[in-house]
């Protein structure tokens, strides 16, 4: 979409629903593997200013994005006939998801979420 000031939006529809935005923010946070720094930044760039309870619910739902994937990658693997390893990308995702878990500051995000 292009405003009145031609400035560019993009907006993403693949997800629309009553959903929390910061899903959509965690799940493309996490597969461009952006350090935290960068998530700070995105952060304030959608919100307009950097949010602690914000980013907790980003880095929550990067984990429950991966354990989503891994799931439907095990299920892909028993189902699907392509030729594509679906054990070793949703293992990979589960992995993912658990590293986030051990996070020392897990806890803490899921006090403020």
């Amino acid at each position: 979409m292009v405003d009145n000031a031609k400035t560019i939006m993009l907006i993403d529809y693949e997800y629309a629903s009553n959903n929390d935005r910061c899903y959509d923010l965690g799940i493309w946070c996490g597969e461009m593997f952006f350090s935290n720094t960068i998530e700070n930044e995105v952060i304030e760039e959608y919100f307009g200013h950097f949010d602690p309870q914000m980013y907790a619910r980003l880095y929550v739902h990067k984990a429950l994005a991966d354990i989503k994937w891994s799931t439907w990658a095990m299920v892909q693997r028993e189902v699907s006939a392509l030729d594509f390893d679906f054990h070793k990308y949703g293992a990979w995702k589960h992995m993912r998801a658990r590293s986030y878990m051990r996070d020392p500051r897990w806890k803490d995000y899921m006090k403020i979420v």
